[in-house]
């Protein structure tokens, strides 16, 4: 679904918009701004997934929609901070693919299917009598980062916890551990 301002029936195709969002189905989002130069390099990426992935999800919407459109949208969230800005929308959750959890963002085809593909993975598992969603939880705290790990010089560690790592370390090299 392609809406800019300069076509004619832009307002029936931003009234149907609004309608599919409240429906609940899976949006993918794309709202760009004219004379936006990342705009123009994402555009030509974005218009490939809508082939590909129309066949295998046809219960999906691929949006593409200038942001002077933006103040008519429904549900879509806040105005973004910078363009071109990629959205999901389903009921009521909104995530931008920049803080999406996959691994290769560089705004290229393959990375928008496997964005999309991560979204539409059917979550919810069999349990006694029926489904539920698998919520993730995120455990706050409790592990270093790499770069935080290879900063400790194991030669003269300060405090107990570099101590510990740097003794489990050694271990691990002689194979006791």
């Amino acid at each position: 679904m392609y809406i800019d301002p300069s076509l004619p029936n832009h307002n029936v195709l931003i009234k149907k918009f609004n309608e599919q969002v409240v429906s609940g189905k899976h949006i993918f989002l794309f709202l760009f701004m004219d004379g936006c130069g990342p705009c123009s390099q994402t555009k030509p990426e974005w218009k490939k997934i809508k082939n590909s992935l129309k066949k295998a999800y046809p219960n999906i919407v691929v949006a593409e929609i200038n942001q002077q459109l933006f103040k008519s949208l429904h549900g879509v969230g806040k105005e973004p901070m910078g363009y071109p800005c990629l959205r999901y929308i389903h009921h009521t959750t909104i995530e931008e693919y920049e803080n999406s959890g996959i691994y290769k963002k560089d705004r290229s085809t393959e990375s928008f299917v496997v964005w999309i593909e991560s979204k539409l993975a059917n979550k919810s598992h069999y349990h006694r009598g029926g489904y539920r969603i698998n919520k993730t939880r995120r455990i706050k705290g409790g592990k270093w980062s790499l770069k935080y790990k290879r900063s400790i010089n194991c030669k003269r560690p300060h405090g107990f916890s570099k101590k510990q790592h740097c003794r489990s370390k050694r271990l691990r090299l002689l194979g006791k551990l």
